[in-house]
């Protein structure tokens, strides 16, 4: 059996997690960039609102 199979199952763990979370760190960005946009306008449709 040895010690390169262990080895190159972790590697290829290691290399899914950051795989997936180099998707993960892009999708939140977008989130957080959507959720901010989102909020900003809404933030100022509520002070129109408010001021009708």
């Amino acid at each position: 059996m040895g010690i390169a199979r262990p080895i190159a199952s972790v590697g290829r763990f290691v290399t899914d997690q950051v795989g997936d979370l180099g998707k993960f760190t892009v999708f939140s960005g977008h989130t957080f960039r959507w959720i901010f946009t989102d909020f900003t306008r809404w933030r100022l449709l509520r002070a129109q609102l408010y001021e009708v």
